[in-house]
């Protein structure tokens, strides 16, 4: 990819009877290979603005492996820009990722009940998480990161409604973050069950950051 993607400008266009989860989906691949210098923009500024929060992902990995995602740039998803959902043996490196500081619920990267899952080397600046890291998730490495404005890199939350909830073998180094709410963190919910273990926080650096820990 190397031209610009752009989403319809207009909420009222997308086919909600249909699907309202997402934007842009790869589903059931073996072997995915995504690259390229070009810009996906989600138009969110258009959702943002709307009472609902149950606004459009814009870039979904779901039931997939062996999936490469280079050098791309996502821009003002309506909702989170990229997420990995029940998918193993993801590499995403030198991606950029930007939203105002403002926009509401865009995560940078979300991982769900994935495994084996890399990501490196990239810019990630959005009015929520930068990476955050679901339940039943696990072996996930996050590394050479440069996190702000947004609420730095969560697990969890984990164990809303009293569900049982599990994450392992997160590493997260080599991390920056820049006048962030957040630096490292992992989220709970009172009444909830489950583990967040095996987790390695290393060699981060907080600027301006509310709550670097």
């Amino acid at each position: 990819i190397d031209g610009r993607i752009i989403a319809p400008t207009k909420p009222s266009a997308w086919d909600c009877e249909t699907n309202c989860n997402h934007w842009i989906g790869f589903e059931n691949f073996d072997g995915l290979h995504i690259q390229g210098s070009g810009t996906i923009n989600g138009e969110g500024d258009k959702w943002w603005k709307l009472s609902c929060k149950d606004n459009e992902k814009g870039f979904v990995i779901g039931h997939s492996k062996n999936v490469d995602i280079k050098g791309l740039t996502f821009e003002d998803s309506p909702q989170m820009h990229i997420a990995f959902e029940s998918s193993t043996l993801i590499h995403a490196t030198q991606l950029t990722i930007r939203a105002p500081g403002h926009s509401p619920n865009t995560d940078g990267i979300h991982i769900q009940r994935s495994t084996n899952v890399s990501i490196d080397n990239s810019t990630i600046q959005t009015g929520d998480d930068c990476i955050s890291i679901g339940n039943e998730s696990k072996y996930i490495n996050i590394s050479n990161i440069e996190c702000g404005p947004g609420h730095g890199i969560s697990i969890g939350s984990l164990g809303i409604m009293g569900k049982t909830e599990e994450v392992e073998f997160v590493h997260v180094r080599n991390v920056t973050f820049h006048g962030t709410t957040n630096g490292v963190r992992i989220k709970t919910w009172q009444g909830g069950h489950g583990h967040a273990r095996n987790i390695k926080f290393e060699d981060i650096t907080s600027h301006s950051s509310t709550r670097p820990i």
